[in-house]
């Protein structure tokens, strides 16, 4: 991770130094090493050479490199300050003012004391101090990082793995501002904040990089990109962005394949302009003739195009001359290859003669690789009969070669032992077993979610059921009281029209029944009479009589089919409802993250593989390989003592042979020296053919040279006139801005500078002392 780190912040200096001509030196050897000390950690932030020197006037200053850890999309997720105190005047304490948690030294434990107002007073003892601390506060420029895939923007998380063309844009803003006189009137200046944003696409993942507002360098394997935003500098300036733009952003396209992005680095500063002269931004009139001299200049680039074109038509016209030139050329090598052809053919005949005086005298050795090659073959077959008949047995060796057949057979012989066949046959079973452990894992889950997943169901099912069979049996009573209360209320009145039949009879009325009900719908009968005929409906629908035929009635018709068959269908329907199906997912996906169903697919898995590990062991394969282990040794201890006599015979026939080759040695040198005369010769020949087809090719290329002289001119006469564009689109323009308002810029840009120099610290400082701050912004990698 470290050697990341550094790897991006070489490339962001280089960059700032390529961008701002900025330097930076050493601290005088006083600063820390790096190393924790007892207050220190082993997970150090990397050091970061500052941008400042170390004071060398006596003074004692503070540099802080602030590092803010980022998600992908740039949003702050720790921040971690470094303070390095660089102790110039070599004081025995230095005070010291911050505001950071967690404090622990850097590079050696130094001890300190509280002083004024809550002040640190460090026992520096003439040495450097170097500490680390966290704090909460936010940095002065935000950093916001977006993504598009294919031109939809797309979180960092699901943009890791896919394919497309990509584009990633970092932006800032710039929150740290004072107000300050620009010509005479008050105006918000913006802390002049450079940020430099470095990363590394790996080749085989990005193609067709393009970076806006930065630059890409491709080494091969990977291309290197570094962007510069200058966040608050167009509003300080106070220029338009049709005339200029100064980007407060930077963004890169590329093509990706599988996207994965190793962490960004940005390093955030105001030193490109702290270090500026401030007697620099009295000199504004030397700009006007700085202006002046590059419009001179830029014509006299025009005229320098227009001389090159002027030329290059004059060469256009001399292109005939050395066409004849050349046609000359062509005749002369056609000559000279003629006479190296005849010298090659004379010294060729020569080479024969001493060739075959080398060959007689070379027969005889001649037959030496046949004859150990024949040799050699014979042992190599009989090598790789053994071998074959290792692999028969059983027995995985390499292939037997004369250089290690002995050693290989050695070691089968050393292993075919009881224990050691047993032990191997073992670990090959347990290897088997175990390559399949993701398979059995997978059998075993879903087996045991198929169980969770059919319990969480028939439960689910059972509450559904009892509601549904409790809304029918409601259902089912209104209707049965209903059919009740009627019967009910039909008894209640005859008897009590019975009794007032009988009244009325008593009374002497005259009146029948018949004459009674028709008093009623004719509303003779008083209310009196109908009330109590309510009132003894109601005392009737009370008694327990009536309740349990209504009961009785409700439990008929719940056990019928019909009513059956409407709980069966309603339950049904319930079940495949989304909210229901829902409810079983997540309960059986919550039941499946328990400790218990996890403990109990692990314990299932292991005993899974024990038992094949048992059953392979205990079956006939390796059973027959363990009873055949000890007549293999022996057989294997008899085939290596006869390879042992054929390699005795091998060895004697090659010393024979390399005797026979050196004799034949002398002939060979004899014959070397005819063949280098040959060759020297077709060698001339060679290069007489070449010139000649060199010459007869430039020759036929003349009509292109001529084309492409044409096209040079035409080129040349196509810069003359770019170079005019550039002059009227751009110097010219640029001329225009700055004369416009080069007073105003400049003194915008005083202003910034002054902004910048009287910030001197993030985390605090104590008074009279001097001090730098630089931000360093690192992304979270993507899909790494």
């Amino acid at each position: 991770m470290k050697s990341k780190i550094i790897a991006l912040i070489s490339v962001i200096l280089a960059l700032a130094v390529t961008a701002g001509g900025i330097v930076y030196a050493s601290d005088n050897g006083k600063a820390s090493d790096g190393t924790a000390g007892q207050n220190g950690t082993e997970n150090e932030l990397p050091g970061v050479p500052e941008l400042i020197s170390a004071t060398a006037d006596g003074t004692v200053a503070k540099e802080e490199t602030v590092y803010i850890f980022t998600s992908a999309d740039g949003s702050a997720e720790k921040t971690v300050v470094s303070d390095h105190i660089v102790n110039g005047a070599a004081a025995d304490e230095i005070e010291d003012v911050t505001t950071l948690k967690d404090v622990y030294t850097l590079g050696g434990d130094v001890a300190f004391s509280e002083g004024k107002d809550g002040a640190r007073v460090w026992k520096a003892n003439g040495r450097d101090v170097s500490y680390q601390g966290t704090t909460d506060a936010e940095a002065p420029v935000k950093m916001k990082v977006t993504y598009r895939l294919n031109g939809d923007e797309i979180t960092p998380e699901e943009l890791a793995g896919k394919s497309g063309k990509v584009t990633v844009r970092f932006d800032f803003e710039n929150t740290a501002y004072a107000i300050k006189k620009v010509n005479g009137s008050d105006r918000k200046v913006y802390i002049p904040y450079a940020a430099v944003t470095g990363l590394i696409l790996d080749n085989e993942i990005f193609s067709g990089v393009a970076v806006k507002n930065g630059r890409a360098i491709n080494d091969g394997s990977r291309t290197i990109v570094a962007g510069l935003a200058l966040p608050g500098m167009q509003e300080t300036l106070g220029l338009d962005v049709g005339d200029i733009e100064l980007p407060s952003y930077f963004e890169i396209t590329a093509y990706a394949s599988g996207f994965k992005l190793g962490m960004t680095v940005t390093l955030v500063t105001d030193r490109l302009f702290t270090e500026l002269d401030g007697g620099l931004f009295d000199k504004t009139e030397g700009i006007s003739d700085s202006l002046a001299q590059l419009t001179d200049a830029m014509g006299k680039l025009l005229d320098g195009a227009k001389q090159l074109s002027d030329g290059l038509v004059a060469l256009y016209g001399k292109t005939g001359e050395l066409a004849d030139g050349v046609g000359k050329l062509a005749s002369g090598a056609s000559a000279l290859n003629k006479g190296a052809a005849g010298l090659s053919d004379g010294a060729s005949k020569l080479s024969g003669g001493a060739k075959q005086l080398s060959d007689g005298l070379g027969a005889l050795a001649s037959k030496n690789d046949e004859l150990t090659g024949g040799a050699l073959q014979v042992f190599n077959g009989l090598l790789n009969t053994a071998s074959e008949q290792l692999s028969a047995s059983g027995l995985d060796v390499p292939a037997l070669t004369v250089g290690n057949y002995a050693k290989t057979l050695n070691g089968v012989i050393a292993s075919l032992d009881e224990t050691s066949v047993y032990d191997q046959a073992l670990k090959a079973v347990t290897a088997g077993v175990e390559a399949k452990r993701g398979y059995i894992e997978e059998q075993v889950a879903a087996a045991v979610r198929a169980e969770v997943e059919k319990g969480v169901t028939a439960a689910v099912r059972e509450q559904v059921a009892a509601g549904v069979t409790a809304a029918v049996r409601s259902n089912v009573e209104e209707k049965v009281a209903a059919a009740v209360r009627a019967g009910v209320e039909a008894k209640v009145a005859a008897a009590v029209r019975e009794d007032v039949r009988g009244k009325v009879i008593r009374s002497a009325t005259g009146m029948e029944p018949s004459a009674y009900d028709a008093a009623v719908e004719a509303g003779a009968v008083d209310e009196a009479v109908q009330a109590a005929v309510s009132s003894a409906v109601e005392a009737q629908m009370a008694t327990d009589e009536v309740k349990a035929t209504i009961e009785k009635n409700t439990d008929a018709q719940m056990s019928s089919d019909e009513v059956k068959a409407a709980v069966e269908n309603n339950t049904d329907a319930r079940m495949e409802t989304e909210d229901i199906k829902s409810t079983v997912k997540s309960n059986v996906d919550e039941q499946m993250k328990s400790e218990k169903i996890k403990n109990l697919i692990a314990s299932n898995v292991e005993a899974q593989i024990e038992k094949a590990i048992s059953e392979t062991m205990a079956g006939e394969e390796v059973q027959s390989k363990l009873k055949a282990a000890s007549e293999g040794a022996k057989k294997v201890i008899s085939l290596k003592a006869s390879l042992d006599g054929y390699n005795a015979f091998y060895l004697g026939l090659k010393a024979y042979t390399d005797g026979v080759a050196e004799a034949a040695k002398g002939a060979a040198s004899l014959k070397s020296g005819s063949v280098s005369l040959a060759d020297g010769a077709k060698n001339l020949a060679s290069g007489a053919s070449d010139l000649n087809k060199g010459a007869a090719a430039l020759n036929d290329a003349m009509p292109a040279l001529t084309e492409g002289v044409g096209k040079l001119n035409d080129g040349a006469a196509a810069l003359s006139a770019g170079l005019s564009e550039f002059n009227s689109k751009g110097i010219q323009k640029l001329t225009s801005l700055l004369d416009k308002n080069v007073g105003g810029v400049v003194d915008a840009l005083r202003a910034a500078t002054e902004a910048a120099k009287e910030t001197r610290g993030f985390s605090g400082i104590a008074d009279g002392m001097d001090g730098t701050v630089k931000f360093i912004y690192r992304t979270a990698e993507i899909g790494e």
